[in-house]
């Protein structure tokens, strides 16, 4: 082998051991800051919402502790997924609740397979086990563990059965703690009479807000409002209130309550398939008097829907068809900087009206349909799930309407005390919450899920002037839905996808090519 042979091997070797040395190098630092950072517990949040970083909320919650909080996470090793990175969160989580209450926080990891006492605690708090199905050897097998933590304060104890996942933790346990170390639950007035949505009926509204606030019953028009309740909710009255009931609602909020209206003109009739009862027009009426709020007559109808499930009959045979469903709307035009909505990527509106404020400008508007929406003139309605969107929208005026309104500010009096009623306290002028959806049916069970049990509970904490767990409720509990395109978007990006892409990849592959042949023709 010649000089130049010999050179060239000389400067391969050089070239090599260069490059062994530095991935060497890089691997020892990489492992280095690893262990200094978990020695540490230091971790980089990248999440746009900073799910996994403790919020000033949590740690203004962990600072009002006035004695030692201890939580005992009972978490079984070797759980399969979804449950098997659920320890580390858990352990990673406490470490940060640790290291931000000092010496009022502890915690411990218990393995209920390790601890009969354990397992014994767990059974007298009826905590679940959770169980996964696994495939392994061929053999279908059900394995089972627990995932629950309780927590002591004081003589006070709280217990999450069940960590299902890293959504929503940090929440969870906050709130815990807060119940733990606050007062006495607020109390929410569901108004009753006049055809509005008793409080009995809402099965899964009082399940959802059972664990924060105190729901009771309010008849306006028999009694007084009484005092401990903080906020009253007004869920889709069929006719005019009297002037008792109306004098009392507004004394309510001059003293300072919020009122939520859920107002519209038509509730949904589910008990014999997909329909609609058409509401009178006093049934909103009253509303522009009281509230200073408009109510248009029809339906908003929108392109972007919520899908559901429809049963129809063909050929003697049930089938089950999803739809995407123009009543039900699927509200992604939400004001992000309002307590109440900040943060959440949409909720499901089922039979919408138009509203807008009488007079402007007055409050905010929280809510609107998409460009795509229209609104169907009635009563009478067409509601029915199978007619074409095509169809439905064939004669349509495109129209965006305003779905909710919010306003915070003063207040004036403009109702008198009725005949009987004896005037005690009689306020002219305050300052109060008001909320209005002009969707009546909002809160029925039939659409109480997803991101639309965020929005509950968002609205009362606003209403009641309770915002501090609002921010964290949101956090990582919301859906980042995808932007509709329209036809050319659609084609224009196939066509990249398609033909640009691979066209870039072949004139990569050539330049790549072309650079390797001159290094080879210089280096020789």
């Amino acid at each position: 082998m010649g000089a130049p042979g010999m050179a060239m091997n000389d400067r391969r070797g050089v070239l090599r051991r260069r490059a062994w040395l530095s991935l060497l190098t890089v691997w020892i630092l990489a492992v280095a800051a690893f262990l200094g950072a978990r020695s540490a517990h230091l971790r980089m949040d990248w999440t746009d919402d900073h799910r996994y970083t403790l919020s000033a909320t949590t740690r203004a919650v962990l600072g009002r502790l006035d004695a030692p909080l201890m939580i005992r996470a009972y978490v079984s090793e070797g759980l399969p997924q979804p449950y098997g990175h659920v320890r580390r969160f858990i352990r990673d989580m406490l470490d940060a609740y640790h290291e931000a209450g000092g010496d009022k926080v502890s915690f411990r990891m218990v393995d209920p397979a390790q601890s009969p006492d354990a397992r014994t605690t767990l059974m007298a708090l009826n905590v679940p086990m959770v169980r996964v199905q696994v495939v392994e050897d061929d053999q279908a097998r059900v394995k089972q563990g627990y995932l629950a933590l309780v927590l002591d304060y004081l003589d006070k104890q709280e217990v999450i059965p069940v960590v299902q996942s890293e959504q929503g933790f940090e929440y969870l346990l906050t709130s815990k703690i807060r119940k733990l170390i606050g007062k006495e639950r607020p109390t929410i007035g569901v108004v009753e009479g006049f055809g509005a949505t008793p409080l009995a009926d809402l099965h899964k509204f009082r399940q959802l807000v059972g664990e924060d606030y105190a729901p009771i019953a309010v008849d306006p028009s028999r009694a007084e409002i009484p005092d401990q309740v903080r906020v009253l909710i007004i869920a889709g009255v069929e006719r005019e209130p009297d002037r008792a009931f109306r004098y009392r609602l507004e004394q309510f909020r001059l003293r300072g309550g919020g009122v939520w209206l859920l107002a519209g003109r038509a509730k949904a009739a589910l008990d014999q398939g997909i329909r609609v009862r058409a509401l009178e027009e006093t049934a909103v009426k009253w509303a522009g008097e009281d509230f200073g709020v408009a109510i248009d007559g029809g339906l908003v109808m929108d392109r972007q829907a919520t899908r559901i499930l429809v049963d129809q009959q063909q050929q003697g045979f049930m089938l089950r068809t999803a739809v995407d469903y123009p009543f039900l709307l699927r509200v992604t035009d939400l004001d992000k900087r309002h307590p109440i909505t900040r943060g959440l990527e949409g909720l499901s509106m089922p039979f919408a009206s138009p509203v807008d404020w009488l007079e402007k400008p007055r409050g905010t508007v929280l809510a609107r349909s998409s460009s795509m929406a229209a609104v169907q003139a009635g009563p009478p309605f067409d509601v029915d799930p199978l007619v074409s969107m095509k169809r439905r929208f064939a004669k349509a005026t495109p129209r965006r309407s305003s779905l909710m309104l919010v306003y915070d500010g003063p207040l004036h009096a403009h109702l008198k005390a009725p005949k009987g009623i004896k005037a005690q306290g009689d306020k002219r002028d305050g300052r109060g919450r008001l909320l209005v959806s002009a969707s009546p049916s909002l809160l029925e069970d039939a659409f109480m899920d997803g991101e639309n049990l965020l929005f509950v509970l968002n609205a009362l904490d606003w209403l009641s002037g309770n915002e501090e767990l609002i921010a964290l409720r949101s956090r990582g509990a919301t859906q980042h839905p995808l932007t509709p395109l329209d036809a050319p978007m659609r084609a224009l990006w196939k066509g990249v996808w398609m033909f640009l892409l691979p066209l870039f990849v072949v004139l990569f592959g050539l330049a790549r090519w072309r650079w390797l042949r001159k290094q080879r023709s210089a280096a020789a």
